[in-house]
């Protein structure tokens, strides 16, 4: 399950309090890797929330527009 907006603020609270990252990770149920992701995603681009992918507007052959989703991976 994905963590709440609050509890990422939380998590990113107890980790600065000094509580470390598999303790956090026991407290949320989650994997110590999810932690630890979020606190890396928030040191290097200052924020914890999910951004929107980026969608792009094709037209096939019959001219229909249909919106795409790109994936960054």
């Amino acid at each position: 399950p994905r963590l709440r907006k609050e509890d990422r603020v939380q998590t990113l609270v107890l980790l600065a309090s000094g509580t470390r990252v598999f303790e956090v990770a026991l407290q949320f149920n989650c994997h110590r890797n999810t932690i630890s992701r979020l606190q890396n995603r928030f040191q290097l681009a200052g924020y914890i929330f999910d951004t929107p992918k980026p969608l792009a507007l094709v037209s096939d052959k019959y001219d229909h527009e249909t919106l795409l989703l790109i994936t960054m991976d």
